[in-house]
């Protein structure tokens, strides 16, 4: 009689188990589906992200260059020819 409540509690619980883990498949499924569709939707504006920050950069390496080109433009001196 215990082997046979024994081996009924240990079908339950096996049983129990595999609902859980059924449960959590179905979850993370629809998490994936959710993550696929938003990522879908982000991916323009990632690019565009991206595009600004590279434009951003050459703005910022084109102004080095015309500050070291045309040094009494940005500096102290603006307007006395650089002699003070």
């Amino acid at each position: 009689m215990l082997n046979a409540l024994t081996l009924r509690s240990d079908a339950a619980k096996a049983a129990y188990a595999q609902d859980v883990q059924a449960t959590s498949a179905t979850a993370e499924s629809g998490l994936l589906t959710a993550e696929s569709s938003q990522a879908d939707s982000a991916a323009p504006v990632g690019a565009l992200g991206s595009f600004l920050s590279s434009a951003s950069s050459v703005g910022s390496t084109y102004a080095k260059y015309q500050q070291s080109a045309n040094p009494t433009v940005s500096g102290n001196a603006s307007g006395t020819g650089g002699l003070y």
